[in-house]
């Protein structure tokens, strides 16, 4: 407005404080329900409302968690009769949402700090007094192990409209709806087929959908009881992927439809394997009375892949570090406590053990295996092992600091940092901006840096290295002397590793949208997923 005689200008700012009681106990906060009417000037309302997962039945009694992602508070509020629970919590902070048998349910960015906010949330979840009395109740053998469990549900789903963007060279997935609050998230590497491409919405999603591979086309897509997808899996028409929270699940590659699901437990951040019509997989062993003795404990089980039938279980002690890894007819892994196991794929038949600090999957070529190590601090370096007794053959050279996140993250589930790859007798790795190359005995051939941050694995594909960056960039390299061949720019950060076939590469990036980039060279193939195939064994003849 402009100045005018005699006119005066006023400007009228509505201001609500905060007045709200709140109990500390250390870093968790609990608020006083009947103090919470509405948003005010700092804090937003968070109206919850839980159902059981037929999305009828109220959940009363429930804790819910609102834990900061950038301080150690986290906000805790009990469902009331009608499965409703409020809260009033400080803008300008991201929280994830978890419940006790689900984490990382959702994430919520209250960064913005303009006007009045509330947002109304409606959840469904199996419900913690549920999976307590199951697993208190299950059956069990006679070691411990329960002989069934819970399954979750699978419902359609219709991804939203504008998830395809057509590139000159491809395409691009948005897979983060636009009402979604958990923008700009990593998404879990995707699976590729005959049948098409496979792929969760994003981290904090629900959502898993199948594409047209070549166009991008949703096929179709399905809503699942839990979120915090792992990277997809494709084996003999079965697409398969686990949740951090809480579920294993067998879909039909060509429609989506649920073929078995296992609800295993929370806490599971690794990817399944599959090898000989068997899915081998990793949950914790702490959700019951009868197993406190083994409280802290995870258990390797293997089921049938077309049926879902349990066939061995086996206890390891802590988490897996990626995935199992399936070679020789045998599965190795490496866990969290630092142990090296590995077991008879067939009957479970424990092998060898050993305490050797592993940060990632084991590479396993006849009988060495080549694995990342903690080296002291938080250091990795690369060492050859002998695949049987697990005893160090040789150490390799190079070492970097540990970039990503450990147990707690989707990082933990993709978790491939310093891992090998093995091409015609040569070892491949790369150490956070240097890619190096071995021979068979552990001598370092060459090594070149590659000017960005690498924190994932070298693939390989039409005899090519491949080696995706932080600044969105992918790199061909020479695997006769690491000389660059062709980079190509996909102009997001990727998230893992690429997957690359018929010469198109596909990226999963960390603002939740996967990129397919056509290459024109059809030779760059052979790299389907996550581990370049379902058993996860990083080796190319």
């Amino acid at each position: 407005m402009p100045d005018i005689p005699y006119i005066n200008k006023g400007l009228k700012i509505q201001y609500i404080p905060t007045h709200i009681t709140e109990t500390a106990t250390g870093d968790t906060i609990i608020q006083n329900q009947n103090d919470i009417t509405g948003a005010t000037a700092d804090r937003v309302y968070i109206y919850f409302t839980i159902t059981q997962t037929d999305g009828r039945t109220l959940l009363a009694n429930e804790p819910i968690y609102l834990n900061s992602t950038k301080s150690t508070k986290v906000y805790t509020a009990i469902t009331n009769s009608a499965g409703r629970a409020k809260f009033l919590i400080p803008k300008d902070a991201v929280y994830s949402v978890n419940f006790k048998y689900e984490r990382d349910v959702d994430l919520l960015d209250l960064t913005q700090n303009k006007g009045y906010r509330t947002i109304e949330i409606d959840y469904s979840y199996l419900g913690s007094a549920n999976i307590e009395k199951f697993y208190d109740t299950a059956e069990r053998d006679k070691n411990g192990f329960m002989t069934k469990f819970m399954e979750s549900t699978v419902k359609p789903h219709t991804i939203h409209d504008n998830y395809l963007e057509k590139t000159a060279t491809g395409y691009n997935l948005n897979l983060v709806g636009e009402d979604s609050n958990s923008k700009n998230v990593s998404s879990s590497p995707p699976s590729v087929s005959a049948n098409g491409l496979y792929i969760s919405g994003g981290y904090y999603s629900r959502y898993f959908y199948g594409f047209d591979k070549a166009t991008g086309k949703n096929l179709w897509g399905v809503e699942l009881a839990d979120g915090g997808a792992s990277a997809s899996v494709s084996d003999s028409g079965v697409v398969l992927v686990i949740t951090q929270s809480c579920t294993l699940y067998a879909l039909d590659e060509n429609d989506g439809k649920p073929l078995w699901s296992k609800w295993l437990g929370s806490s599971m951040y690794s990817t399944p394997t599959v090898a000989n019509g068997k899915v081998y997989a990793v949950y914790p062993d702490d959700l019951y009375t009868y197993g406190k003795a083994n409280k802290g404990d995870y258990v390797l089980v293997c089921f049938g892949l077309k049926k879902g039938d349990i066939q061995w279980q086996q206890r390891i002690g802590g988490n897996v570090q990626g995935a199992p890894v399936f070679a020789n007819g045998n599965v190795y892994l490496a866990n969290n406590t630092g142990m090296v196991y590995a077991f008879e794929g067939k009957t479970g038949k424990e092998i060898a053990k050993k305490q050797l600090n592993p940060v990632s999957p084991p590479t396993v070529v006849g009988n060495n295996l080549v694995m990342a190590t903690k080296k002291g601090g938080d250091v990795k370096e690369l060492g050859l092992y002998n695949a049987t007794t697990l005893a160090l053959v040789k150490k390799l050279s190079g070492s970097a600091p540990l970039n990503k996140a450990g147990d707690g993250s989707i990082d933990q589930m993709n978790n491939d940092e310093g891992r090998a790859l093995s091409y015609k007798g040569k070892y491949y790795y790369a150490l956070k901006q240097t890619i190096y190359c071995a021979d068979a005995t552990g001598n370092t051939v060459w090594s070149k840096p590659i000017g960005a941050d690498c924190n994932t694995m070298p693939v390989v594909a039409g005899g090519k290295i491949v080696v995706a960056d932080d600044n969105g960039k992918v790199q061909l390299l020479s695997a006769t002397d690491g000389s660059v061949v062709k980079t190509y720019n996909l102009g997001s950060p990727i998230f893992s590793q690429p997957v690359v076939t018929n010469g198109v590469i596909y990226a999963a990036t960390k603002t939740g949208t996967m990129l397919s980039h056509k290459t024109g060279d059809t030779s760059l193939n052979g790299w389907a997923m996550w581990g370049g195939n379902a058993g996860h064994n990083t080796v190319v003849e």
